[in-house]
């Protein structure tokens, strides 16, 4: 059963009423990227990569997050050479394993790391997986009592790619290993956890080097149940997810009609027999393309978040699109981002039933790419949000004079090095400051910020009363 995705218009209108989809920036001047999120008990765990701490060289980084989205703690694993964060999952003896790559390992050119750190990020062990060729990893997941690593491995003996699956108890230590699509190539890209067995979706080549999408579900040894291979044109497995619905997978298809372009397809499968229910394909209008991400299930629908560079400001953007389970029709879409680049890479949705999705920018925030976080107030992602530009490191204009220059609208001096004073012209009856990484410095009521005992930097100044609020980037000197 085959849909299609309506044109998606961005509309993102400022009225007062609207609800709010909040969205922040993490980072610091070079290159940061979010790769996953998870909920934790008292707000979220995000993993990815940073350069801007390191000389030259990468970091995975990790940052916890307040429930209000504000910084816990951030730290940084690995950097000696290129070291990129994949993936996060909670342990059961507490704390997270953090999984990532490193060219800087124990065993190969590019190995799979591993780092077991505590509740406060503290790094306890590391450990390296791999050959002696390139091994990538994808994601881990915790099973019932062992945690699961999806990779892709060169270490065959064919000189291709393998889907690469590995079982790890709490210590780290292999406690099986599978390979899979040994000829001629195979690439694992998502893999879920889900009432005692693992659903896996990936890519393979078939004999004349057409790439096809496939999806797995495995028992708990490794050994493959069934699998869904699809093949009338070229796919691409990207994300998969599974729930009492069944199991769900986004892919990227070849449009040959619109340039060869990639659209975005999502199948749905039974879990028993993998036999396709049903499946929507998003055939846009115009050629670009919608590469799949990641994938959720809501309350009765699958929600899927890709990145475009059809709709939207300009760059890349990061579509949501959201279809029934029952059918797979279509209900809504929807697109964030600025001028640039917006990518998206995780979605989840927390124990309130707000959406939460982490990925890259560079049309906001401090550096070249940082950290980039949407949260919408429910599983109903639709444009009208009002959106929170909070953390973004510009000025928010949200008056006439203001952007018109008139200086009695903008908090003043700016650079300041003592005090800095709110602007007599508007109505102000409390302030907040933060750092760039949103994390919070210091609040107060009244016209004057004390900042003389601040390091110098830039700073966002949030100011206001209960009828609405103005957000600067100020200066201290």
């Amino acid at each position: 059963m085959i849909k299609r995705l309506l044109y998606l218009a961005l509309f993102l209108p400022s009225a007062l009423w609207a609800q709010i989809a909040e969205v922040r920036t993490y980072g610091g001047d070079f290159f940061d990227e979010g790769r996953q999120i998870i909920e934790t008990a008292d707000g979220y765990i995000m993993v990815g990569t940073t350069s801007s701490v390191q000389n030259g060289n990468s970091a995975i980084s990790v940052i916890r997050l307040n429930d209000d989205l504000t910084v816990n703690w951030s730290k940084e694993y690995g950097g000696i050479g290129a070291d990129q964060g994949r993936s996060i999952c909670a342990r059961t003896t507490g704390g997270f394993f953090v999984l990532g790559q490193t060219n800087a390992g124990e065993i190969g050119e590019y190995d799979i790391v591993l780092y077991a750190i505590d509740e406060l990020g503290n790094e306890e062990w590391v450990k390296y997986y791999g050959g002696t060729d390139w091994d990538l990893p994808a994601k881990i997941e915790a099973g019932l009592t062992s945690y699961f690593i999806g990779a892709t491995t060169y270490n065959d003996d064919f000189g291709g790619t393998d889907q690469l699956l590995l079982e790890i108890d709490s210590d780290g230590i292999v406690m099986n290993t599978t390979a899979y699509d040994l000829l001629p190539n195979g690439e694992m890209a998502d893999l879920k956890w889900y009432e005692g067995f693992l659903y896996t979706i990936g890519t393979r080549s078939n004999s004349g080097g057409t790439p096809q999408g496939v999806m797995r579900k495995i028992a708990e040894d490794g050994t493959v149940i069934w699998q869904d291979v699809k093949d009338s044109t070229s796919f691409t497995g990207l994300a998969i997810t599974a729930s009492i619905f069944g199991v769900t997978g986004a892919y990227g298809m070849t449009d040959v009609v619109q340039s060869n372009t990639i659209d975005l397809v999502v199948v749905h499968l039974d879990p028993v027999d993998g036999s396709e229910l049903w499946s929507f394909w998003a055939n846009t209008p115009d050629a670009g393309n919608q590469y799949a991400r990641a994938l959720i299930w809501g309350s009765d629908e699958v929600i899927s978040v890709s990145e475009t560079d059809t709709y939207g400001d300009g760059g890349l953007g990061a579509l949501i699109v959201r279809s029934y389970f029952e059918n797979g029709f279509y209900i809504g879409g929807s697109i964030f981002g600025g001028s640039q680049d917006e990518e998206p890479f995780s979605i989840i949705k927390d124990s309130a039933g707000r959406i939460v999705i982490l990925g890259r920018t560079n049309s906001y925030g401090s550096g070249s790419d940082d950290f980039y976080l949407v949260r919408t107030p429910d599983e109903e992602i639709v444009n009208d949000y009002e959106l929170d530009l909070f953390d973004f490191l510009e000025v928010i204009v949200t008056n006439i004079a203001e952007a018109e220059g008139d200086s009695s609208w903008a908090p003043y001096p700016n650079p300041a090095s003592n005090i800095i004073h709110l602007p007599e012209a508007a109505n102000v009856t409390t302030w907040t400051l933060y750092s760039p990484l949103g994390v919070l410095v210091s609040t107060g009521i009244g016209r004057t910020v004390q900042v003389d005992q601040l390091p110098s930097g830039t700073y966002l100044l949030k100011w206001g009363d209960e009828k609405g609020f103005t957000i600067s980037k100020v200066c201290v000197q």
